[in-house]
């Protein structure tokens, strides 16, 4: 089973890493989806103002998800 049987909000949770005191990781996870209608193509198109519009996205999680994924950069 292992990430074959996860959610991509609990994958991308898993790569945040934590979310903010309001919202959990994989709910920040699932809104920045959601956001991007669930296409993780359009997620990697996002430049950094992109993902740091949402409230728990910091700068230092842009370029570690970047060289997680291997993504070009900006």
């Amino acid at each position: 089973m292992g990430f074959f049987a996860m959610r991509d909000g609990e994958l991308l949770a898993m790569l945040i890493g934590s979310g903010t005191p309001n919202e959990s990781a994989i709910d920040l996870s699932c809104r920045i989806l959601e956001s991007v209608g669930g296409d993780l193509w359009n997620l990697a198109a996002l430049d950094v103002s992109g993902l740091c519009r949402f409230t728990g996205w910091g700068l230092l999680n842009h370029p570690w998800l970047l060289r997680r994924w291997n993504w070009p950069g900006d």
